[in-house]
């Protein structure tokens, strides 16, 4: 029994790796896919292309699928085995009938959507890409299906190819013919790749199960799905909002540069959602036996861990934002940077997912409560700085809330466990990281990034050296960096490399 357990708790594990790789490989190849297309079309095109990708990738894919895709993963392997290929079956016909009413909305509403983004051309653009929200929707139960059925790995391989063959033929589409209308024909094309591959793998996946019922209630199922998709919903609006207003307020070319430097580095998301998904249960577990402390002492050490990673890497890039900016895309976005440096505040609070203690104490409408004030202040705060401050006003209003709904959330969390403002998070140690790793930036870092002005790739690497080195002797010799942390980084590094070479 024991040597079961162990082995399921490796196999959870390698899941665990295997799909968080694959995800941070997805965030990658989208931000080298900004970087080709800022290099290669003009600043208003490559805005449109922006505005385009906003539109359907991001909001037509919470807003319109209702949480579906996310009812898979609950449903599924709790379904008598004659019932669960009938259910993913009804799953995939639900997201293309969504599918088919999102691509008649987008075409129609296209003139109406283009006044909103500020932009005449985005309504020919939208009307070409309607059928890409078509044939996207319904591989989005691809992800529920094959982790639910154990194929994983699969996924993550599918994943990473799905991500490859995008680029390779929005570069080939740049490179032969640096249009606009025919990168559009490109996504196009690519989604109904996307979706004949996808639907082969389900069929592939079901092949072996048999339509023993046809019970399954599509209204429970929606039902379930339904808050879900409105949470989605809520915090992908105060993700995407200032994007809105500033397309509202200034032209393609501004929102393209705007575009460019509101962005957070990538597996820094994928870091606090890895922490957040194995510590669950212990949350849980500990609550049932009534052990408050013991989660404290747990959620604070998770948070001090990840401000190890967090606040050293934004002193960093807040230093060289320039040098990372231009090195991405170009000095025809030099105006990003100061846009991607407001963004890089929002590190500090991002240390820990603070409703996951609330959800595991019981709470488990806060975060949505949590997300509905941040709309509203984030709306209000948009509206009122892009106004007063400009061009920057959308940027520090997004902070601005991440902040105010991380004090939401303390202060709920203070009332759950009874205790006062200074017990409820480690201050302190945070305050000792944040402030060593300013130190050190600012004597090590920042004389090389004002005297050195040669080529930006090597200008990072040389500024990588000379920080995070010290920096780690700095906070081996302070005691924040314990030897357990470096044997655990080089343990998990060797694990990749194992599974790598699988």
């Amino acid at each position: 029994m024991a040597r079961a357990n162990e082995t399921q708790k490796s196999g959870i594990a390698s899941d665990v790796i295997v799909l968080t790789a694959s995800k941070i490989t997805a965030s990658l190849s989208v931000i080298l896919l900004f970087v080709l297309l800022s290099r290669t079309l003009s600043v208003p095109d490559y805005g449109s292309f922006r505005q385009i990708w906003l539109i359907n990738k991001g909001f037509i894919q919470e807003v319109f699928t209702l949480g579906i895709p996310m009812s898979l993963f609950y449903f599924l392997p709790s379904l008598a085995r004659g019932n669960r290929k009938f259910f993913v079956v009804q799953t995939l016909l639900v997201l293309s009938s969504l599918g088919i009413l999102v691509a008649a909305a987008l075409y129609s509403f296209s003139g109406l959507l283009s006044e909103l983004f500020n932009n005449p051309q985005l309504e020919r653009l939208l009307k070409i890409t309607a059928l890409f929200a078509m044939f996207t929707l319904p591989t989005l139960a691809l992800e529920g299906v094959l982790v639910t059925f154990g194929r994983t790995l699969v996924f993550a391989v599918y994943t990473i190819l799905d991500r490859l063959l995008l680029l390779g033929m929005v570069a080939a589409s740049a490179y032969w013919f640096n249009s606009i209308e025919a990168l559009c024909v490109t996504l196009v094309v690519f989604g109904s790749i996307e979706l004949t591959v996808a639907i082969l793998i389900i069929r592939s996946s079901l092949k072996h199960f048999r339509i023993e019922s046809r019970t399954f209630n599509i209204v429970e199922q929606i039902r379930f799905s339904l808050p879900l998709g409105v949470s989605n919903v809520v915090g992908l609006l105060n993700i995407e909002l200032d994007k809105v207003v500033i397309s509202s307020f200034f032209n393609v070319s501004q929102f393209a540069k705007y575009a460019n430097g509101a962005f957070e580095v990538p597996f820094l998301g994928t870091v606090g959602a890895s922490v957040n998904s194995v510590l669950m249960p212990e949350y849980v577990r500990r609550h049932s036996e009534g052990d408050y402390q013991g989660i404290l002492r747990l959620w604070h050490k998770a948070i001090c861990k990840v401000a190890l990673i967090f606040f050293p890497l934004a002193v960093f890039l807040f230093v060289y934002a320039e040098d990372l900016v231009t090195l991405l895309f170009s000095d025809k976005y030099i105006e990003s940077a100061v846009i991607f440096r407001i963004y890089l505040f929002a590190l500090l609070p991002k240390v820990t997912w603070y409703g996951i203690i609330l959800v595991a104490l019981g709470h488990s409408r806060e975060p949505l409560y949590g997300s509905l004030i941040a709309l509203g202040a984030n709306l209000a705060l948009n509206l009122t700085l892009i106004q007063l401050i400009g061009f920057t006003g959308p940027a520090i209003a997004t902070i601005l809330t991440t902040y105010l709904v991380s004090f939401y959330y303390l202060h709920r969390i203070r009332s759950a466990f009874n205790e006062n403002w200074l017990a409820i998070f480690p201050w302190g140690v945070l305050m000792r990281i944040f402030l060593t790793s300013a130190v050190v930036g600012l004597g090590f870092c920042l004389p090389l990034s004002l005297f050195y002005h040669g080529n930006s790739a090597i200008k990072l690497l040389l500024g990588g050296i000379v920080y995070f080195v010290p920096l780690a002797v700095f906070f081996r010799h302070m005691g924040l960096l314990s030897k357990s942390d470096i044997d655990l980084v080089r343990e998990q590094l060797n694990g990749l490399r194992r599974l790598l070479q699988r």
